[in-house]
């Protein structure tokens, strides 16, 4: 495409806002990566869009739409409680826990597959999540700087982790109020090419880690595991979901972070 790729640091701070607006709770939706969405985080630079995202049940209690939790359509919209065990979300739709602070969880994969830590937090950011303690809850905006980084040294690549929710592990952002650590994962295969670990796409182990490329259409991430796509500048791509689902952006990228993604010009 013969495109600059300069600028390895730029990104748009309104992405997932814009995103959200354009597709939330449709069925279709038709995205562009393109600057008349987001605006021109680096001008001159060829940008790409990554955006994942997961399909929901329609908006009403009907469906399970909670995934197993408890559905509150009082309001008007959809409000989901008491997620199943090992869940967490919105929807109740991630892997992931919630652990009060000073209490200790086992994280677990099937047979043949291992922890891959996607996103950590710890510290309090409400007065609702690990209330029930009689503990001081006043600071609600601190968390971890570290907490990715020690949690996924303790439990990535294994197929147990015992995990506590403790200030040993991360540090203590708010001296003086109960915490609680939120965790995010998913069961990744054992490491090697063995298993398809990389879910349909390429795998490549010869540096002794596995790499996956060339992630099936409508899959990101480093294990290819995750609903999404990346679209290149001034492509139009169409997200779908199954009927009786509509579209619930999670996360959403407009920039550039490398000089690989989008250097040739073509969407995955």
């Amino acid at each position: 495409m013969n495109q600059t790729l300069t600028d390895t640091n730029c990104s748009s701070s309104v992405a997932l806002e814009r995103y959200r607006n354009l597709c939330n709770y449709k069925h279709i939706c038709l995205v562009t990566a393109s600057n008349s969405v987001t605006g021109d985080p680096c001008p001159g630079t060829y940008k790409y869009a990554r955006i994942r995202y997961t399909c929901i049940a329609s908006v009403s209690c009907d469906g399970n739409p909670c995934n197993g939790g408890h559905c509150d359509y009082s309001s008007g919209s959809i409000v989901c409680t008491n997620c199943p065990e090992g869940k967490i979300g919105p929807r109740c739709e991630i892997d992931g826990v919630i652990i009060c602070e000073r209490v200790t969880y086992s994280i677990e994969c099937p047979v043949g597959k291992v922890i891959n830590i996607q996103k950590a937090f710890y510290g309090r950011e409400d007065q609702r999540t690990c209330s029930g303690m009689n503990q001081p809850l006043t600071d609600t905006n601190c968390s971890s700087s570290v907490a990715l980084e020690r949690y996924g040294n303790l439990c990535n690549y294994k197929h147990i982790c015992t995990v506590t929710a403790n200030n040993s592990v991360t540090g203590d952002p708010c001296p003086g109020t109960y915490k609680y650590a939120r965790i995010r994962y998913t069961c990744i295969a054992s490491v090697s090419c063995d298993g398809n670990p990389c879910n349909g796409g390429h795998c490549d182990y010869s540096s002794g880690s596995i790499v996956c490329t060339n992630c099936p259409e409508g899959k990101i991430g480093p294990r290819c595991e995750i609903d999404g796509v990346i679209i290149c500048e001034r492509v139009t791509y169409s997200i779908e979901c199954p009927v009786g689902k509509v579209i619930n952006i999670q996360e959403a990228f407009y920039g550039r972070e490398d000089q690989r993604t989008c250097s040739g010009g073509t969407s995955h």
